[in-house]
């Protein structure tokens, strides 16, 4: 079982994409499309919690979970939602990811359970997290902590980049972060106070009815995301890692 996730910054906005699975795609097990907020790195010096939370409608983010590559390949060929990318997008990054450790529910259940992750490299990185904020609990979420966690993420050695995500506004978070290794993810994980003070929030105070993480080591990447592949000059033991595969679609 592997993981794909795509980056579509499109010509003009779109307020809603299918939330069905794709049509006709052999091999497929899971799929989300899920609204874009900011790019952690573009956001501005000193920005506000506004800043954090609003949608760009004319970027969004899907995750497939498939059986093989060949699953992925067939949607990338044949489907209609690949070919609205390549029609209608100024920009497409995709990546392929190998899950490492998952944890966690996505609406009850583990999307991706079946993987066996223990040879893969130490670097480079994806991380996927999701929470599902209790209501009463999400003015807490959005005031005093998410933007104290993210600013202090662009500070840590070894990020590479890294978007918030939504599936329902405000009650259903996500992020998707790269990283050049392993051991910088653990770092920000375990040891940062923005973070470990998230995760000691959550045990005391509940905020999150569900919980969804994931590791993942990015073994092929190609596209652009903001002018660029972020994975595209990261040293890895997998030669895989940044080539260019010409027959993925991708508009730049």
């Amino acid at each position: 079982m592997i993981a794909s996730f795509h980056i579509v910054h499109f010509n003009r906005r779109y307020f809603r994409q299918r939330k069905k699975k794709p049509d006709r795609v052999d091999g497929l097990q899971f799929w989300k499309p899920l609204s874009i907020g900011p790019d952690f790195k573009s956001l501005p010096h000193g920005f506000s919690r506004w800043d954090l939370a609003k949608p760009n409608f004319r970027r969004w983010a899907f995750l497939g979970v498939w059986e093989d590559d060949a699953a992925v390949d067939a949607f990338l060929d044949g489907s209609v939602i690949a070919q609205q990318w390549q029609d209608h997008a100024q920009e497409v990054w995709h990546v392929r990811l190998k899950p490492k450790r998952t944890s966690g529910t996505w609406h009850g259940a583990n999307p991706i359970e079946k993987y066996d992750g223990a040879s893969l490299p130490t670097g480079p990185w994806a991380t996927i997290s999701r929470g599902e904020l209790r209501l009463h609990k999400a003015h807490t979420f959005w005031l005093e902590t998410a933007r104290v966690a993210v600013s202090d993420v662009l500070q840590v050695p070894g990020f590479l980049a890294g978007i918030a995500l939504v599936e329902m506004p405000l009650v259903e978070v996500m992020t998707f972060t790269l990283w050049d290794s392993s051991e910088n993810v653990m770092n920000f994980a375990r040891k940062r106070p923005a973070h470990a003070s998230l995760i000691e929030r959550d045990k005391n105070e509940h905020l999150f009815r569900g919980f969804f993480y994931g590791h993942f080591y990015p073994y092929a990447s190609e596209g652009s995301w903001f002018g660029e592949n972020p994975l595209a000059e990261v040293p890895s033991s997998d030669s895989s890692v940044g080539v260019q595969r010409s027959e993925w679609p991708c508009t730049n």
